[in-house]
């Protein structure tokens, strides 16, 4: 089985072995789900080194840039904060002072 990496047009890329995706960030952080199942543990370990890889080239790359570049390059939110109506294709988020529960038995406050 092969790994397949796609890079997308905000400085994220994706790396994909069998059944597992990993998100690698435009800083090279890798984004690791919370739970998997025993099936799925070697594509998760294979996508997870390839994603390594990825992940230090970007580093690499970053360190690489001078300063001044990278600082403008590492704006990358794209969490809009507004009592506005959003604009034409996003979608207004709600919002509720009551706690939240992101995972089954973990809660966030």
């Amino acid at each position: 089985m092969t790994d397949k990496k796609t890079d997308l047009p905000n400085g994220w890329s994706l790396v994909t072995h069998g059944t597992w995706e990993v998100s690698v960030a435009p800083d090279g952080l890798l984004m690791l789900p919370r739970h998997l199942v025993p099936s799925e543990v070697a594509d998760f370990v294979a996508a997870i080194q390839e994603a390594a890889k990825v992940g230090a080239a970007k580093q690499a790359t970053a360190a690489a840039e001078p300063k001044s570049a990278r600082s403008a390059a590492s704006v990358t939110s794209t969490l809009i904060i507004s009592d506005e109506e959003p604009p034409v294709g996003a979608t207004k988020l709600g919002n509720s002072d009551a706690p939240s529960f992101s995972v089954i038995g973990r809660r966030t406050v």
